[in-house]
């Protein structure tokens, strides 16, 4: 019987190869994109999920009270022994410290580089997390300090295709033995260093143990396991008030503990400088709903036409129902349809998942991998294809299967709705889904194109930047003034040549990303005194710093290099200028600080300094007197990068022989910087594109069908003298009915939906009228073209072909 099903579902697919190429191929491309989102989603709720008693696990993280909550995975080194020691439901602990900070100086054959994906990592780090060991041990990297492990990546890297065990590489200049290799991390884990270096070996000096053990220094990435039935929140309670007993000042304790469980980690915003990647909920919940968007939109073509074809269909049920057919095998027939369409559109869907898997990979710029026997990926393909079936079938097969002669008459329904009516609501639904993704689509292209068209106050073209080499630095043992020096020696070297314009220094690594924040305390003479604390970024510079930059100035101007009187002045933002409440004029307010005492030298035009994401922080500049600027911005001169690069090089290796030099373009940082913003950009771009796409395929095979179905009607008026034009006219009526109501209910939708993302925004674009007139065109052109291609086609037709049936 059931074979019987399918031969007559494939009879009746064959013998209607437009609408079936129509269904088929709609439900294809909605399937093929909706798994691509699928994926991506449960690569990105999969994340760190494969570690044992995963969910038992957590981060320590820190959230400073004073600094809006900001959260940081940096604990105190002695927190982890201390609490581990006095707290009974810590079963495991382990702790690490970044390479990213101080990046170690690697040697390999004279191959002299910094590595920053790395770890220094305690003897529980490899008990308390999943690594597959491919060579060596974790117990061997235990007992001897002076040995690493390396991903396999890293060790090709190295070595090539050589055995790898026992290979020495130099770390600092000392010799280190590679005792483990591990492969890589799955592209789901956060943790994807490349090269592991035992903690011990980096506290292996007195002033080493002595800094760590200071409380005032975090410096330890600290993950801890909990004793089941363990309340976590209760401990973070606890482990805070252990922290505040060893606070090192006598100011209040605004840090509060919070335990990040190991599978949320991933989705934990807000940490500052994290070394784990990290992704948005948001973003997963977004892309999961607009997956089920397009497989309703792309279902509703089918239903559309299946519920439109009812009436042509009543003669075969009516035959089934005489030679004795029931309900259920009728429900069955009819069900067996809608599968053999969604299994043929399954199938060249695969095709499609194979042939765009490299593009999809190039486009999200994951290293995700397609397995089609994986179980994650079966369940995603069995999951959709009965989604789809589910979406297609149920109420097809229900109308037809309950048919009643009278019904036909009637023009009703299985749920008594006209089949009209039916239509009506099913073609406006599916234009109020597209013209929410088009406006959305609108939007979010206007708001990321804001975003990197944005000023942001300063000059980064032909601008490059490097950071002296803190250990080294350190290592020298210099006094502030003899540090000011050798900074000073340095610059010269720098600025004798001619292919640099100018060079200048800064306390931060980067002047686009910065999230440093400092708790500042100033008096301004003839304002109220303020005995709080503010949060400020504090800039430490050079009286070069502007010629680089080009700041605009609102009061004032930039330091005098030749007036000793302004070494201790300041110069404020515009958004300092609103927190300290000063009035005009700024220039000449006086101030006293815990460090110093001058003038305000100049106002500065807010500028961003960090991500355009952020509201722009309060900023004071200062001269550098403490040489603290160990980071180097460079201008070059037109066409001279190249040149410019070489002296800094040769500069480098002068002072620095023993480090590698690593530099970053101002303009290449800011695109690194706002890659996620491109790619949701494209992710946009494509979805506005497909929801097109879908709603002029529904259009299409609407339209064809009401074409045939009035061919006779349509023939009449070509013979009395009707145009092309005024066929258009006819069977364009039906259809923009539902397009108007569709824009009606979609666009006060699409401003709630939007103006809720932009939220997430500090700045950001006013949702305009021009949003919803764009989307109102674009869809009524593609109603409007489509519907007068078919015109015209009809209208090309000899009318005597169809009449001479009558």
């Amino acid at each position: 019987m059931f074979s019987n099903f399918f031969i007559t579902a494939w009879r009746h697919l064959r013998n209607n190869k437009l609408f079936s190429l129509i269904n088929t191929g709609g439900l294809a491309i909605a399937m093929t994109v909706a798994i691509f989102m699928l994926l991506w989603v449960q690569n990105e709720w999969r994340f760190d999920r494969y570690h044992t008693d995963a969910e038992n696990i957590h981060l320590l993280s820190v959230a400073d009270k004073k600094n809006n909550n900001q959260l940081s995975e940096l604990v105190p080194y002695p927190l982890q022994s201390v609490i581990t020691q006095r707290l009974r439901g810590i079963e495991r602990s382990t702790t690490a410290m970044s390479t990213r900070y101080q990046a170690p100086v690697f040697n390999i054959n004279n191959r002299v580089f910094s590595e920053t994906e790395g770890l220094w990592v305690d003897s529980n780090w490899f008990s308390l997390f999943n690594y597959d060991f491919i060579e060596g041990s974790a117990s061997s990297f235990n007992s001897n300090p002076r040995s690493l492990i390396l991903t396999e990546s890293k060790a090709h890297q190295f070595f090539g295709n050589q055995p790898f065990l026992g290979k020495i590489v130099q770390v600092d200049s000392i010799g280190y033995a590679v005792a483990g290799v591990i492969r890589d991390n799955p592209a789901f884990s956060s943790f994807q260093q490349d090269v592991f270096i035992p903690l011990a070996a980096k506290l292996s000096t007195t002033e080493a143990i002595r800094d760590a053990a200071y409380w005032g220094s975090s410096s330890c990435i600290t993950f801890i396991k909990l004793a089941p039935q363990t309340n976590a929140a209760q401990l973070a309670h606890t482990i805070t008030n252990i922290y505040a007993e060893n606070k090192v000042s006598d100011n209040a304790f605004t840090r509060q503990v919070e335990l990040v469980p190991l599978p949320m980690l991933h989705f934990t915003e807000g940490l500052s400088s994290s070394i784990f990647p990290h992704g948005s909920r948001k973003s997963m919940y977004i892309f999961s709903s607009l997956a089920i968007l397009l497989l309703i939109t792309a279902s509703i073509n089918f239903v559309n036409l299946s519920v439109a074809r009812a009436g042509l269909r009543s003669k075969e049920i009516s035959m089934r129902k005489i030679t004795g057919a029931g309900r259920w095998h009728l429900f069955a027939q009819l069900m067996t349809e809608a599968v053999l369409t969604a299994l043929l559109s399954l199938a060249l869907t695969m095709l499609l998942l194979y042939a765009l898997w490299p593009l999809f990979r190039s486009f999200t710029t994951m290293s995700l991998e397609l397995d089609l026997l994986n179980l994650n990926v079966v369940y995603i393909l069995a999951g959709t294809l009965i989604t789809v079936i589910l979406l297609t079938g149920i109420y097809p097969a229900l109308l037809l299967s309950s048919f009643k002669p009278v019904l036909l008459f009637q023009d009703r329904g299985v749920l008594g709705i006209r089949k009209g009516s039916l239509q009506t609501i099913l073609v406006t639904t599916q234009f109020v889904l597209a013209v929410v993704m088009i406006t959305g689509t609108v939007v979010v292209y206007r708001q990321l194109s804001f975003i990197q068209q944005q000023d942001a106050g300063y000059k980064r073209e032909q601008v490059f930047s490097f950071r002296l080499p803190f250990k080294t630095i350190q290592q020298m043992k210099l006094n502030p003034g003899q540090k000011e020096l050798f900074l000073t020696t340095f610059k010269n070297e720098l600025t004798a040549s001619s292919a640099l314009q100018n060079v200048t220094r800064i306390n931060f690594g980067s002047i686009q990303n910065n999230t440093g924040r400092t708790g500042q305390k100033f008096d301004w003479y003839g304002y109220p005194k303020d005995n709080e604390e503010k949060l400020i970024t504090e800039f430490m510079t050079d009286t070069d710093f502007n010629k680089i930059m080009q700041l605009t100035f609102v009061e004032g101007g930039w330091f005098n290099g030749s007036d000793a009187r302004d070494k201790d002045n300041i110069i404020l933002n515009e958004t300092a200028v609103r927190l300290y409440g000063l009035k005009s004029p700024v220039v000449g307010t006086r101030f006293s600080s815990p460090a110093t005492e001058g003038i305000v030298a100049g106002v500065v035009k807010d500028f961003h300094f960090q991500s355009l994401h952020e509201a722009i922080a309060p900023l004071v500049i200062r001269q550098d007197q403490y040489a603290l600027g160990n980071t180097f911005l460079i201008k070059t001169q037109p066409g001279q990068i190249q040149a410019a690069l070489d002296i800094a090089e040769k500069a480098w290796k002068k002072y620095f022989s023993g480090d590698h030099l690593s530099f970053h373009f101002l303009d290449e940082e800011f695109e690194l910087l706002y890659a996620k913003d491109r790619q949701m950009m494209r992710f946009s771009f494509l979805f506005g594109c497909l929801s097109i796409l879908l709603s002029c395929i529904g259009l299409l095979g609407i339209t064809v069908f009401a074409v045939r179905q009035r061919n006779k009607e349509i023939s009449i008026r070509k013979v009395l003298g009707a145009s092309s034009a005024n066929i258009s006219l006819l069977l364009s009526g039906k259809f923009l009915k539902p397009v108007i109501i569709a824009l009606l209910i979609a666009i006060p939708i699409s401003y709630i939906v939007a103006d809720q993302w932009l939220q997430n925004y500090a700045y950001r674009i006013s949702i305009s009228w021009q949003y919803f007139i764009s989307s109102a065109a674009i869809i009524i052109l593609i109603s409007l073209l489509t519907i007068a291609v078919q015109a015209i086609s009809a209208g090309w037709q000899n009318p005597v072909k169809a009449l001479r049936k009558e």
